[in-house]
């Protein structure tokens, strides 16, 4: 437009000689306006890139939005396409996200890897599409390629996540064997140590079982307490948690004395049983010494008597083995026991 304008004006200077002055005034105020765009356009274009440096410098790279270095370098290329600085910064934002990514992909924390490597792509493209840098290509191409692998990969392990989870709602946390939410985030963290996710998830699995167990212990169930603060040890121990913990220590001589206790749970109701069986053998022994034929209804209260006493004698043995006070009550079990099979026996023999 500029030089149709000069074009017309020296016609105009040739036809009409006196407007020749006017016309160098004209000329002269276009190419002050020229050089003030011009200047306002450099100004502008040095702003810009000032602004990008301070992005650039706090690695404010892409975000936040509209107000970040590539954005802002693209603003100054827009004015200034060739401005050697814009360039250079963008490109050297580029490496940059591809050398995060390349160490996010060596250390396994998936997740940042493809962030990063989205990133780089982004940049990379716009240097290829529009800065006209056809060197990104291969690298753009190979970058995408392992993108594709990072995202599949990525992919299964969210379906592990998600079926473990499935597992966690389900309370399955150790249970059923072949498939549980704790063997499922253990197999999520096989392959992606760094995944926090799964961790904290095991880590709940863990404080549940100590809850349930301090629960099932305080209110007696000691074969509930028992599995449960087994299946603690179990999840602390692949967590690596420090045996010199309180709760660990806890649960370490809780699980030393349930055997015990738990023998001592289940022999008060056979010593319940043995008692009343006892009364009930009292009573017809009384009968019988009044003259009461009662001798077919007390064999067979004898022999349930003989079988509690098996048995407690069984959990004796099982209590403190070897403890002097048990020895002495597992003799006078079997002295009592084998009086009682020696009452049988006569019995019998008398009975015509």
């Amino acid at each position: 437009m500029y030089k149709k304008h000069r074009i017309l004006l020296t016609l105009c200077a040739l036809v009409f000689p006196g407007i020749s002055l006017l016309c160098s005034h004209v000329e002269a105020q276009t190419d002050q306006e020229q050089i003030r765009k011009k200047r306002s356009a450099a100004i502008n274009v040095d702003h810009l890139l000032k602004a990008g440096d301070i992005c650039f410098q706090k690695q404010r790279f892409t975000t936040p939005k509209e107000k970040n270095a590539f954005d802002i370098y693209k603003d100054a290329l827009k004015t200034d396409p060739e401005n050697r600085h814009a360039r250079k910064r963008i490109h050297e934002m580029a490496k940059t996200y591809k050398k995060w990514g390349d160490n996010a992909y060596k250390k396994k924390s998936y997740d940042r890897a493809e962030f990063f490597y989205q990133k780089y792509l982004l940049i990379a493209r716009y240097a290829m599409n529009v800065l006209r840098n056809r060197d990104m290509e291969k690298s753009i191409r190979k970058m995408q390629q392992r993108l594709d692998q990072l995202k599949s990969f990525i992919q299964s392990v969210r379906n592990l996540l998600k079926e473990g989870d499935a597992c966690f709602d389900q309370q399955q946390f150790l249970t059923p064997k072949d498939r549980n939410a704790f063997d499922i985030y253990k197999d999520v963290l096989r392959i992606d140590p760094k995944n926090a996710y799964a961790r904290e998830k095991i880590n709940a699995i863990m404080r549940i079982c100590l809850s349930r167990g301090n629960e099932a212990y305080e209110q007696e169930h000691y074969m509930t307490a028992r599995t449960l603060y087994q299946n603690y040890r179990i999840v602390a121990d692949y967590l690596s948690a420090s045996h010199k913990e309180t709760a660990y220590q806890m649960i370490e001589k809780r699980l030393g004395q349930l055997d015990h206790l738990m023998v001592r749970n289940r022999l008060e109701p056979l010593k319940q049983q043995f008692s009343e069986k006892i009364n009930q053998y009292g009573a017809l022994k009384k009968k019988e010494e009044q003259g009461a034929d009662v001798s077919d209804r007390i064999v067979p209260i004898l022999r349930d008597i003989i079988k509690n006493l098996k048995e407690i004698e069984g959990f004796y043995e099982q209590i403190s083995p070897g403890d002097a006070e048990m020895l002495k009550k597992i003799d006078r079990v079997r002295d009592t026991r084998g009086k009682l099979e020696k009452e049988i026996s006569v019995r019998e023999n008398d009975t015509p």
